[in-house]
């Protein structure tokens, strides 16, 4: 009997194209914190801050990969923000956990249109 084994094949993509971006600073960024791929944002002035009341707070973007403050102090970190186009909906996150459906409509107000993806899988 052949065993049978299952591959899921995922390509870790967030971002899914025609997407625009702006430089700028994310504020307040912990010391060696890691912010997720896929975190609103909301305007803090002319930067970025970290979101986290989405019923008081206007989302403005989001993170579109991995970002480190590898400082040892808290301070501001220079990257580019997504702020329009197609995003993997099962990757935007709001402090941290998974964005809710009507967390993802508000960014359809800001031109980000998070698209639902079915990872692939092979059986062998």
């Amino acid at each position: 009997m052949k065993k049978v084994e299952t591959t899921v094949i995922e390509n870790g993509l967030f971002a899914l194209g025609d997407n625009v971006y702006e430089a700028g600073l994310l504020k307040n960024a912990n010391a060696g914190a890691t912010i997720k791929a896929g975190t609103f944002l909301k305007r803090d002035g002319t930067d970025f801050a970290v979101l986290t009341n989405t019923g008081t707070e206007k989302v403005a973007g989001l993170v579109p990969v991995d970002l480190t403050n590898e400082s040892s102090s808290t301070g501001n970190v220079a990257f580019r923000a997504l702020l329009s186009g197609k995003v993997r909906a099962d990757k935007c996150l709001v402090n941290g956990t998974p964005a809710t459906v009507e967390q993802l409509d508000a960014l359809r107000a800001c031109s980000i249109v998070p698209v639902e993806v079915m990872d692939l899988s092979r059986t062998e």
